[in-house]
């Protein structure tokens, strides 16, 4: 009886962070998330398109546009130019950032006593996408949007990823 094998290959990490970008924002039809391309000197860059200007600025306030593993992984994003002023509330920035998007549910501000809770709600489902994971037979990483979100934007925001509770 022949058994099978999955092969055991692993790409570097920034394979691993452009796939979690590019699934998390993919969903999105104003945004296209390009393959890394090696860069002048080392590392490599992730290129995002965004074709409407409030979100392509919205996204630059909360994508983490670099990254140090190996040779380093630098995001940018091509837009058009943005005229209009600048968003000023953070649940503006993730509405520009994230709306169209089917992962993405609402924004929420909640006073907690003395306190004021951010809370980003993302669609109840589960990603499973290519990855090279090592515990899963093909390969695949599954996660929730909430996993994604944490691993793409900046943990400085103050918010937290949580998940619908809508079907």
């Amino acid at each position: 009886m022949m058994e099978n094998k999955a092969p055991a290959n692993l790409s570097p990490p920034w394979y691993s962070q452009q796939r979690k970008i590019s699934e998390m924002l993919s969903p999105d039809p104003e945004i296209t998330v390009l393959d890394l391309t090696p860069k002048e000197g080392g590392g490599y860059e992730c290129q995002i398109l965004v074709e409407n200007p409030s979100k392509a600025w919205a996204l630059e306030k909360l994508l983490i546009d670099r990254y140090e593993f190996g040779g380093g992984m630098t995001v940018t994003i091509h837009g058009p130019s943005n005229d209009t002023p600048p968003i000023n509330t953070i649940k503006g920035i993730f509405e520009a950032a994230l709306g169209g998007n089917p992962l993405f549910d609402e924004f929420i501000f909640i006073e907690k006593g003395p306190f004021g809770v951010n809370y980003c709600v993302l669609a109840k489902k589960v990603i499973q996408f290519f990855n090279d994971d090592l515990s899963d037979y093909h390969g695949n990483s599954s996660c929730l949007p909430t996993d994604l979100a944490r691993a793409v934007f900046k943990d400085t925001l103050q918010v937290q990823y949580c998940i619908s509770v809508k079907d």
